[in-house]
């Protein structure tokens, strides 16, 4: 490659010395070599040519994929959306469930319910009593002694404990028989 300094010589151009390093700086900065640009080129061909090979088998791919299974996957898709919709709504239902009986379980007190159907079907009318406009304004504790008011909902507190015998076995009594026993000298028992 010739170098512009003998270029401009050979066109009968000469170039004092003090100005040949300023030129050459300048020049460089502005204009680059043929083979710079072919270089360059020949790169970007390169590209192109992966790009298209890449895109001629990713369009034989395309070709390949049946559309049944194509037809499976949407199927599979709407099948595990469906499912995780059903999930979150029943998680939203448990939730509202547990809040209900955590505020039924705040008025309640200490008492404890006769049994788990007792239970939500009280859960179940407080639900429906909150959900009354005529309730508006009012709080839980109110609404809820309205809604058990009279209702035998709660456990005996007041049941007799059977102690079994020191010996083993079961014990041999009933309460009647029990109560016969204890009371068979008070004038006031009766049978």
């Amino acid at each position: 490659m010739k170098d512009l300094f003998e270029i401009l010589t050979e066109q009968g151009i000469e170039i004092p010395e003090d100005k040949k390093n300023g030129i050459q700086t300048e020049f460089f900065k502005n204009y680059k070599t043929v083979a710079e640009f072919d270089n360059k080129i020949g790169k970007l061909q390169n590209s192109i040519t992966e790009k298209d090979n890449t895109i001629a088998g990713l369009k034989s791919e395309i070709e390949k994929i049946d559309t049944a299974e194509v037809e499976t996957l949407k199927t599979q898709i709407a099948d595990y959306e469906k499912a995780e919709q059903q999930r979150a709504e029943e998680l939203a239902k448990a939730e509202k469930r547990a809040n209900l009986k955590k505020q039924v379980y705040s008025v309640k007190g200490d008492l404890d319910f006769i049994n788990e159907g007792t239970e939500n079907w009280i859960i179940d009318l407080f639900e429906k009593e909150l959900e009354k406009s005529e309730n508006t304004g009012k709080s839980h504790k109110e609404i809820y002694d309205n809604l058990v008011n009279g209702k035998d909902i709660y456990k005996n507190q007041n049941t007799r404990v059977v102690i079994p015998p020191a010996k083993g076995g079961r014990a041999t009594k009933t309460d009647e028989e029990y109560m016969r026993e204890a009371y068979k000298n008070n004038p006031y028992f009766k049978e």
